[in-house]
């Protein structure tokens, strides 16, 4: 039971979230018409954080927000640009090999780290 719980319970507690992203997110997009994700992108997300484990898809979802909001602001204070649509699309997998990288250098030996590893 341990070794199945430190081998595999972070890969399984990112696909349990992955697989809710993708749930939730086919069902508010088909519900509202494919109005927050392009086709592929659902697949795109989950993927990304199935891929940047746990917890790193807590940091992860931090760092895609935050740079979502730069983009948006960006577009809306530089070009002007009000209400226009901005998809996620090249941002899924960038962002999850930039917090891949920045969890498994940086912060993994911080004790912030530690404490929400299992």
């Amino acid at each position: 039971f341990i070794v199945v719980v430190r081998i595999f319970g972070p890969y399984i507690i990112s696909a349990i979230i992955a697989a809710l992203f993708l749930w939730v997110a086919t069902r508010y997009n088909r519900k509202y018409e494919g109005r927050f994700f392009e086709k592929e992108e659902i697949q795109l997300g989950a993927l990304a954080i199935f891929l940047s484990g746990h917890p790193g898809w807590i940091f992860y979802f931090v760092a895609l927000i935050s740079l979502y909001v730069l983009i948006h602001l960006y577009n809306l204070l530089i070009r002007h640009k009000n209400g226009e649509r901005i998809p996620l699309y090249h941002l899924w997998v960038p962002t999850a090999i930039f917090v891949i990288l920045i969890s498994e250098y940086l912060l993994s030996g911080t004790v912030f780290w530690h404490l929400l590893q299992i």
